[in-house]
């Protein structure tokens, strides 16, 4: 799929003209023996400009925050335990006339505030297949948490980035 052109036709479109920021940081840290493990990140975008449809022009003000963290626990040479938190929240303004109509459109009306919390039990099958089981649940201020389980498989190749085959 490729970015909509918002030069050649608005119908059923919302375009951004402005400035985006990004800022972002991390840490994470663990034991000498590698049992076990934490780390933690957040994320800003900060956005400033105006945004258009077919419905009007509006000045925009968008504010999107995010922060996670992971702690990992290694149970057994084969087995590690995992848990992790999220936070997701942003905040809009869209000012001008027909405002309401281009918030609309953009799909900014509902910007909840969403949360997740999962817990996670990781085997390694045999090198570099690991097989992830991760039960959690996420909600969305104003609405009941959605529970969900996943089955995950995961395949390493470190090598790979070192350019060894």
């Amino acid at each position: 799929h490729g970015v909509p052109d918002c030069h050649q036709t608005v119908a059923n479109l919302a375009c951004f003209d402005g400035q985006a920021q990004v800022f972002g940081a991390s840490l994470s840290s663990g034991s000498e023996d590698e049992r076990w493990a934490y780390s933690a990140a957040g994320l800003w975008r900060r956005e400033r400009g105006a945004l258009y449809s077919q419905t009007g022009t509006a000045a925009y003000e968008g504010d999107t925050t995010g922060l996670w963290a992971d702690v990992s626990l290694r149970w057994r040479p084969d087995l590690t335990v995992a848990m992790r938190a999220e936070r997701l929240a942003s905040q809009h303004t869209v000012n001008g006339p027909g405002a309401s109509l281009v918030a609309a459109t953009a799909g900014l009306t509902a910007a909840p505030t969403v949360h997740r919390l999962a817990l996670a039990l990781g085997s390694t099958l045999f090198e570099p297949v690991a097989l992830w089981l991760e039960a959690g649940a996420e909600q969305a201020s104003g609405a009941s948490a959605q529970p969900y389980v996943v089955l995950r498989a995961v395949w390493q190749a470190p090598q790979w980035l070192q350019g060894r085959f």
